[in-house]
C-alpha cells in the first residue's frame, strides 16, 4: 500500500501463499499492478493510470481484511523498503 504526495492511496494485487511456518517474501514495487484505494472504506477500485512511484511519501502493508474478531489474521514481523531518494 502506498500514499502519494497528493494524498491518493493505492494498493497492489500482490499476494503471498498461506504459510504455517516462517518464510521471507520479496517483491519489486515497480513491477506491481496497482488499484486506487479509498482509505475510508478500504475498498480497492480499478485505476486507469499507474501511480507515479517518484511521488510516494508513505509505504505500508495491508491484507484488506476487516479484522475485529475474525479468525483471519496476518502476522508480519518486519518490512524493509529499499529505494532511492528523489528531489521534490
Amino acid at each position: 500500500m502506498i500514499k502519494l504526495a497528493d494524498g491518493r492511496f493505492f494498493v497492489s494485487d500482490q499476494t503471498d501463499e498461506n504459510a504455517t511456518d516462517w518464510h521471507v517474501f520479496s517483491f519489486i514495487v515497480e513491477r506491481l499492478t496497482w488499484s486506487a484505494l479509498d482509505p475510508d472504506t478500504f475498498v480497492p477500485a480499478p485505476s486507469q493510470k499507474k501511480p507515479d512511484l517518484r511521488k510516494v511519501v508513505e509505504i505500508g502493508f495491508t491484507d484488506l481484511e476487516s479484522g475485529a474478531g475474525t479468525p483471519v489474521s496476518s502476522r508480519i514481523d518486519w518490512i524493509e523498503v529499499f529505494g532511492h531518494a528523489v528531489p521534490r
